[in-house]
């Protein structure tokens, strides 16, 4: 949901930011499929997964405390169709860096609008996460990143 919001202030208030980071987000429409709408833990929680490509078998036990410590009735509501917002990707003239596990669900919807971000670093794949694990992992993350932004906003010596 991180991403959705940075492409939409993009939209909006380019000209308040300096720099642009996208992770593990797309700016397509999304429809999701019919749902029994559902605030119980256990099955919110694998709707979520089976959604996104997570295996919930192997999500670490911190992890679930994490999770199972959500609003579900507000995790619910957020889980909504989403309009497209891919008339910004042309429009972005700010340094920009993208990243997403090699894992997850939005992976090709990632590469697919990648290059088309004038100003966009190449694509960073995250090897092993996917859209959960990509989140939590911030130490890979900004290892990952740091190049990115490296190249970015060089640092002086």
């Amino acid at each position: 949901m991180g991403g959705r919001i940075g492409f939409a202030l993009a939209r909006d208030h380019l000209d308040r930011f300096s720099h642009l980071v996208i992770g593990g987000a797309h700016p397509f429409a999304r429809t999701l499929p019919q749902r029994a709408r559902t605030t119980d833990p256990d099955e919110f929680i694998r709707v979520l997964y089976a959604r996104t490509g997570g295996r919930l078998d192997s999500l670490p036990l911190d992890m679930k405390r994490i999770l199972y410590g959500n609003d579900f009735a507000a995790l619910d509501a957020a889980t909504q169709d989403w309009p497209s917002l891919a008339d910004v990707v042309p429009a972005i003239n700010i340094p920009t860096c993208l990243y997403v596990g090699d894992q997850d669900a939005y992976l090709e919807k990632m590469q697919s609008y990648a290059t088309e971000v004038p100003t966009a670093q190449p694509l960073i794949n995250l090897p092993g996460l996917n859209h959960t694990t990509a989140f939590t992992a911030s130490k890979s993350v900004l290892d990952a990143l740091t190049p990115c932004l490296n190249g970015i906003h060089p640092t002086t010596s």
